[in-house]
C-alpha cells in the first residue's frame, strides 16, 4: 500500500481509475429505454464482439470449426480469444453477456496504464520518461483543439471532413476494440516478462502467449516482428533474453512457430467468398482512393503534425539525442519501420483499420518522444518542469477534451431498446436450439445474433466486407426472401434457415419487408411488439 502513495504510482492509479470511470459512464442500462451508449465506437463496433461472445456462451466452442455466425457461406476466421474468455467469465459469475463484456474491459483498462509504464521502464528509461511515454501514448491527439473550423459538439480527434483522422486511441481503439485491448495488454505484459528474464523456463509462458496472439488480435501479432527484429541489430545490454542476437533469434523462431500454427488454424479452409482489396495504399488516409477530401488536400507533413502534435517530431529528436543507446535505437527502428509500413500497406479492406498498426508504431515511438521532453526539462533548469507540463498539456488536450466531452454525453444512442431485449429473451425460450440458423434483415445491432447468440444467414454488411467477405450473391438471395421476389421460395429452400425474424416496420434495400409472403409460406410462432418470428419447416427429404 505504501507504494500507492508515491507520486508516480499514485498518478498511475488515479489515471487508471479515471479512464475506467469514463468508460463505465459511456454505457447505461435503463429499465425503460434499454441500453444507452454515449460513444459511437462502442455501439458501432461492439455488436460484432457481442455476437461472437453470445455465440460462445450459448453454443460452446465447437462452432469455431464451422461457418462464421454472421455469414453462412464463409469459414470463421476472426480472432476469438477475448470473446471466449468473456463468455466464460460471464457464465461463471452469472452475468449477462453485456455486463461481462463491461467487466472484462474495465479490468483491462484498470491495468493498462500500469502495463504501459512497466513496458517503458523495461526499456531502461527513467520513471519520469516512462510516465511521459504513458501519457503521450494514451492521450494521442494533435493540434485539433486550436482548429476553430471543427465542430465543438463532436469529437475533435475524429472529424474526417476536416482531416482529423488519427483519432483518440482510448475512445476509438481501446474502449470499443475489445480484441485490441486484450491483445495490447498481453503484448505489454509478455514483453516485460521476457526482457526481465534470462531463464528460458520462466520465458515459456510469455513466449507462448505472444505466439497465441493471432487468436487474440492479429494486428498485435503483426507488430511483433517489427519489435523483435531491430534487437538482432542492437541487442539490449540491460536485461534478459534480449541481451544477445542468439536469444532474440530463438525467441522469434519459437513465437513465429506457435503463431504460424494459429494462423494456419484460422485460415485452414479456403473462403469461396474472399474479397480482394488494394494492399498497397501509399499515404493511407491521404490516398485518393479513400475519398477523404480534406486529408488529401493537406500537406503530408502538416497532416501528421495536425493529427499527432509534437509527438512525431519529438520522437525523431529523441532518436538523435540517444542514438548511441542500443535499446532506444532498437525501439525507435521498430516504431519508424512500422509507421512507414503502415503508411504504405493496407492490411484490411477498410483503410481506417490501419490505425491499429499505427497504434503500435506510436507505442514504440513514445519513449523517444518522452526522452525529448526529459532533455528539454533538464536543459531548461528550474523552469524545465513547467515547460514540459505545458507541452504535455498541449499534446494531450484534444484527447482529454474528447474524453471529458463523451463522459458528459457528447453522443447519445440507444444500443438496444426494451423491445429488442424482450425479443431475444422470448426467442431463447421457444427456439429449438442455439445452433439453429436464423434469417434476418442484415441490419446493425440486430438482437438475434447479439443477444440470443444464434447464427444468422447474413449479418451486418459492415462486418463482412471489412473482414474480406464478398457478400453480394448471398445478399441477393436474402433480398429475394425478405421482399417476396420471383425466386423467393427456391431461395428460402436454398438458404435453409430454421427461423426468420423481422420487424414489420423495417425495410430492406429501401423496400418494405414482405410480411404477406412470410405469413403464407412460414409459421408465425412469436410476436413481440412489432417483431415477428417465423418458423420454417425443413424441406421434405
Amino acid at each position: 500500500m505504501k507504494l500507492l502513495f508515491k507520486p508516480i504510482p499514485l498518478l498511475l492509479f488515479s489515471l487508471s481509475i479515471w479512464v475506467s470511470s469514463v468508460f463505465l459512464s459511456l454505457i447505461r442500462q435503463d429499465p425503460n429505454q434499454g441500453i444507452i451508449v454515449r460513444n459511437y465506437g462502442i455501439w458501432g463496433d461492439w455488436s460484432a464482439h457481442l455476437a461472437f461472445t453470445e455465440a460462445f456462451r450459448e453454443r460452446g466452442l465447437s462452432w469455431v470449426m464451422e461457418n462464421s455466425p454472421l455469414f453462412q457461406d464463409a469459414p470463421f476466421r476472426y480472432p476469438f480469444f477475448s470473446h471466449a474468455v468473456t463468455a466464460l467469465i460471464s457464465g461463471i459469475l452469472g452475468l449477462e453477456t453485456i455486463s461481462g463484456m463491461i467487466l472484462t474491459s474495465t479490468i483491462l483498462l484498470l491495468v493498462l496504464p500500469f502495463l504501459l509504464f512497466r513496458f517503458f521502464r523495461s526499456l531502461a528509461i527513467s520513471s519520469m520518461a516512462s510516465l511521459y511515454s504513458t501519457l503521450g501514448f494514451l492521450f494521442m491527439g494533435g493540434f485539433q483543439i486550436f482548429d476553430k473550423a471543427l465542430d465543438p459538439s463532436k469529437a475533435l480527434t475524429s472529424q474526417f471532413d476536416h482531416g482529423s483522422i488519427v483519432t483518440q486511441l482510448l475512445i476509438y481503439e481501446f474502449f470499443p476494440q475489445r480484441a485490441f485491448l486484450f491483445g495490447i495488454c498481453i503484448f505489454l505484459w509478455a514483453i516485460v516478462q521476457l526482457r526481465g528474464s534470462g531463464n528460458w523456463k520462466k520465458a515459456l509462458l510469455p513466449m507462448t502467449l505472444l505466439g497465441l496472439l493471432p487468436l487474440v488480435h492479429l494486428h498485435s501479432f503483426f507488430a511483433l516482428p517489427f519489435f523483435l527484429l531491430p534487437f538482432l541489430l542492437y541487442p539490449s545490454k540491460t536485461s534478459g533474453l534480449f541481451s544477445n542476437r542468439t536469444s532474440v533469434l530463438r525467441l522469434g523462431i519459437v513465437i513465429a512457430g506457435i503463431g504460424g500454427l494459429c494462423i494456419l488454424f484460422l485460415f485452414r479452409e479456403k473462403n469461396p467468398n474472399s474479397l480482394s482489396w488494394n494492399l498497397f495504399l501509399p499515404g493511407w488516409a491521404q490516398n485518393s482512393t479513400t475519398g477523404q477530401t480534406a486529408a488529401i488536400g493537406m500537406n503530408p507533413l502538416w497532416f501528421w503534425i495536425y493529427n499527432t502534435g509534437f509527438f512525431l517530431p519529438f520522437a525523431l529528436a529523441g532518436i538523435w539525442l540517444h542514438r548511441r543507446e542500443p535499446t532506444l535505437c532498437s525501439i525507435s527502428i521498430s516504431g519508424w519501420s512500422l509507421f512507414l509500413f503502415s503508411l504504405m500497406i493496407c492490411v484490411q479492406p477498410y483503410f481506417y483499420d490501419n490505425l491499429k498498426l499505427f497504434t503500435y508504431a506510436f507505442l514504440f515511438l513514445a519513449p523517444c518522444f518522452a526522452l525529448s521532453l526529459e532533455w528539454l526539462q533538464k536543459k531548461s533548469g528550474k523552469f524545465g518542469i513547467f515547460l514540459v507540463l505545458i507541452l504535455l498539456s498541449i499534446q494531450c488536450s484534444s484527447a482529454l477534451l474528447d474524453l471529458r466531452s463523451f463522459q458528459q454525453g457528447i453522443e447519445h444512442a440507444t444500443w438496444f431498446g426494451r423491445s429488442e431485449i424482450r425479443l431475444a429473451e422470448e426467442f431463447k425460450k421457444i427456439r429449438r436450439s442455439p445452433d439453429d440458423r436464423v434469417l434476418i434483415n442484415p441490419i446493425h445491432n440486430h438482437p438475434i445474433p447479439c443477444l440470443a447468440g444464434n447464427p444468422v444467414v447474413m449479418g451486418y454488411p459492415g462486418w463482412l466486407w471489412s473482414w474480406g467477405i464478398q457478400y453480394g450473391e448471398l445478399e441477393k438471395k436474402v433480398a429475394s426472401v425478405l421482399l417476396g421476389g420471383a425466386d423467393s421460395i427456391q431461395n428460402l429452400s436454398a438458404l435453409s434457415p430454421r427461423y426468420i425474424v423481422v420487424n414489420s416496420n423495417e425495410k430492406f434495400q429501401n423496400q418494405p419487408v414482405a410480411i404477406s409472403f412470410l405469413d403464407s409460406h412460414t409459421k408465425k410462432i412469436l410476436e413481440v411488439d412489432s417483431w415477428q418470428v417465423y418458423q420454417v419447416e425443413p424441406p421434405a427429404r
